[in-house]
């Protein structure tokens, strides 16, 4: 275990003197997990991504990233999500939630096309498998510097144009939340947004 998210955990078990017990879980069964009580903590988490928000106590938002709609090199750029044609695959990551797409998915107008996380969605567009994939901006920015043979769209302002309008989930806030139940502390919860 370890990267930018852990190290935000171990910063809020510092801060709020707690121990940090690590749980490593397939994404799809978290929020059984946080159901069970098994699960005390959760950071970067946007109440849009989960269908049980109100089961969690939310932060202040920590910091926001966009969720981008783009594509490879060659890649038709559509004025708006409704003129990719009907059917079209796009990449996305599995058991992620897509506001803004989900309808559309739901319909038929676009088919998920999903990979394990977002450094796959970005191998599986550099190989072309898919005209359009999902990813958060960061990644997307972080993975045009890590590949420069990428064979994604060259210009980052080309692939911000796509969503002009359109940005999967907006301003997507990513937020510190606590389980309803509460920490299996003795003494609970303290509230992570009081400094």
């Amino acid at each position: 275990v370890g990267g930018i998210y852990f190290d935000l955990y171990k910063a809020i078990a510092q801060k709020t003197g707690r121990t940090l017990l690590p749980v490593v879980l397939p994404r799809k069964r978290v929020e059984e997990a946080v159901a069970n009580g098994e699960i005390d903590l959760r950071c970067y988490l946007n109440p849009a991504w989960t269908s049980t928000p109100d089961a969690y106590v939310w932060s202040k938002p920590l910091f926001s990233l966009q969720d981008v709609l783009f594509g490879h090199e060659g890649t038709p750029k559509p004025l708006a999500v409704k003129d990719i044609p009907r059917g079209t695959k796009v990449s996305t990551v599995l058991g992620y939630r897509y506001p803004t797409l989900d309808p559309l998915f739901a319909r038929g107008d676009l088919r998920r096309d999903d990979s394990v996380d977002e450094e796959k969605v970005l191998l599986k567009m550099s190989m072309e498998r898919t005209l359009y994939g999902v990813t958060k901006s960061n990644a997307l920015d972080w993975y045009r510097r890590k590949t420069p043979a990428h064979q994604l769209a060259a210009d980052p302002e080309r692939q911000r144009a796509l969503l002009a309008g359109m940005h999967v989930a907006g301003e997507a806030q990513r937020g510190t939340t606590l389980p309803r139940h509460g920490l299996h502390h003795p003494d609970r919860a303290r509230r992570l947004d009081r400094r």
